[in-house]
């Protein structure tokens, strides 16, 4: 459990960053920590794990306090940084060899938990490559698994998807319920809203250091439907209408561009799909008949992304490629991609 008391950070002394916060991250939770890029978020989860100092208040991590008992309290968490640039000059193997020295994790145990995890997020060939050759998203697998060796009683992430493919981010929301099955903790910052609906427990809204709101998703929307006073009917302005068709429409010429070049990159055998909201089952099952690339393209909120999860639980042995809007080197028969 993690317990966030009177909490305040400034910088100059002047402006506080964080102001006043107060937070209870219960065992068996989820708690996603939502704000938008400056809002404090990053700066919260560094003062919960002892980078940064605390000017007023505590945070006890259970009940351990980051500020007179620190050591204890770090042996209670795993942290994923919103980074992971670090430790470049290592080989993985050293990484993950030295984060299980810190936490004196037995040679079984450690052999064990890296084998499982690294094939998991399929790392494990390149373990004796140095980490400054890792992509973005193998760096942030390596921070990942490292985090995981001591069986944390709190996981603290940062922004975890980033960088990640969508095969490892479904991999990872499931490490996340699992933790919390097992009585522990997960507390993770996002600024994607729908992450926190589909995964969260329990939601906290930050912004410009001062908490907005705490509670779950339905009580959001439920608050958020208190407050919205509704137009009169005859008050619809034409002006508001034509602006949507506009964007409406702009965002599907701009969609079928981007299918004309990517087309053309990728070579002629390759089915293409405009899809809408709804149609993506209908579009998976042609890709299996015509065992073709499927390029799917469409509006924001379509499900491209709902596609690629749902693909890979369906079909494990299918490798799933997503360029997050570059075109792809290379398109293989098995392989799916949403724009």
């Amino acid at each position: 459990m993690i317990s966030i008391k009177n909490v305040s950070k400034s910088y100059n002394k002047k402006n506080k960053i964080i102001d006043n916060l107060n937070l209870e991250i219960k065992d068996g939770e989820i708690f996603g920590f939502l704000g938008p890029n400056g809002a404090g978020k990053t700066t919260t989860i560094k003062m919960i794990t002892g980078i940064l100092d605390i000017d007023e208040g505590d945070i006890l991590i259970n009940n351990n306090s980051i500020k007179t008992n620190a050591i204890e309290a770090k042996k209670n968490f795993g942290y994923v940084p919103d980074s992971p640039d670090m430790f470049l000059n290592l080989k993985g193997i050293e990484y993950l060899n030295f984060i299980a020295d810190i936490y004196e994790i037995s040679k079984e145990e450690r052999k064990q938990k890296i084998e499982e995890l690294t094939k998991l997020f399929e790392i494990n060939d390149v373990l004796n490559d140095k980490i400054k050759s890792y992509s973005h998203g193998m760096r942030q697998k390596i921070i990942i698994i490292g985090s995981l060796l001591h069986d944390p009683q709190n996981w603290i992430i940062d922004e975890p998807m980033t960088g990640l493919d969508p095969k490892s981010t479904f991999e990872l929301k499931q490490i996340m319920k699992k933790i919390t099955a097992e009585n522990k903790s997960v507390f993770f910052s996002t600024h994607i809203l729908d992450v926190a609906e589909k995964l969260c427990d329990k939601i906290g809204i930050i912004n410009n250091g001062k908490l907005l709101f705490v509670g779950t998703y339905e009580e959001i929307k439920q608050k958020l439907q208190e407050n919205v006073k509704p137009l009169p009917k005859r008050v619809v302005p034409f002006f508001n209408l034509f602006l949507c068709f506009l964007y409406t429409n702009f965002m599907t010429l701009t969609e079928y561009f981007y299918l004309w070049r990517d087309k053309q990159y990728i070579g002629g055998n390759v089915t293409v799909k405009y899809i809408k909201t709804g149609k993506i089952l209908n579009v998976i099952a042609q890709a299996d008949e015509e065992n073709r690339p499927l390029y799917i393209a469409g509006p924001i909120g379509c499900g491209k992304t709902a596609a690629i999860e749902y693909y890979y639980r369906r079909t494990a042995h299918h490798t799933i490629d997503c360029a997050d809007g570059r075109i792809a080197q290379k398109v293989d028969p098995n392989r799916i991609r949403a724009r």
